[in-house]
């Protein structure tokens, strides 16, 4: 039986032999296994959904998934762009299950996103125009929404969304490219998210 050893020096194991230990039900190989990938499947869950109420358990439920489904992995030196397809399709049922229950479709007002978005010294802070964005993204399909996200916050790039999304390259350049026009759309509307967003223009 493979084990994964603790000592006072840090040690490096393979994908492969980590898979192993996993499977062989090895108690330190889910706790290594977090070590590596834990911050990587959080930062991936809070761009794609913003500051979400149900962080803690979606995260959980993308684990859980990784751990009951890491035999089907064929490349264990695509590891980490498996865990981030993981990620990706758990965060992607969740957004579907809330589009549908959804009774009534979400419109912008620019009234109440200033209300709620504006601080005390009538500054906009970093944490409201983060806000505003993912009000905008919300608007959009869902899968739509999480191509983009992993593209302008994520900063993928088009090879490894195709292959985290399961799609073409073709397909995901298309679909960027309309939410994109789309999301520009609001932010030449509004001064603030124009000033705050001019970067994310020449993300590659």
């Amino acid at each position: 039986m493979t084990k994964l050893r603790c000592s006072g020096t840090q040690q490096t194991f393979s994908n492969e032999m980590l898979i192993q230990a996993i499977e062989k039900g090895d108690p330190l190989a889910a706790s290594e296994f977090y070590r590596r990938y834990g911050k990587r499947v959080n930062s991936m869950v809070w761009s794609l959904l913003g500051g979400d109420s149900e962080h803690n358990d979606i995260v959980q439920t993308v684990f859980l998934g990784i751990l009951q489904s890491l035999s089907s992995i064929r490349d264990p030196q695509k590891l980490s762009i498996w865990v981030d397809s993981v990620t990706y399709r758990v965060v992607f049922k969740e957004l579907r299950q809330r589009k549908r229950q959804r009774v009534f479709p979400m419109e912008i007002e620019s009234e109440s996103f200033q209300e709620t978005m504006q601080d005390n010294t009538s500054q906009w802070s970093i944490t409201g125009v983060a806000t505003m964005v993912y009000r905008i993204l919300e608007l959009f399909d869902p899968q739509d929404r999480m191509i983009f996200s992993l593209k302008y916050l994520n900063s993928f790039q088009i090879v490894e969304i195709a292959e985290i999304c399961g799609l073409s390259r073709s397909t995901v350049k298309r679909r960027i490219n309309k939410v994109r026009s789309a999301f520009e759309k609001y932010v030449r509307e509004d001064f603030v998210l124009q000033t705050n967003l001019e970067g994310y223009r020449n993300v590659g």
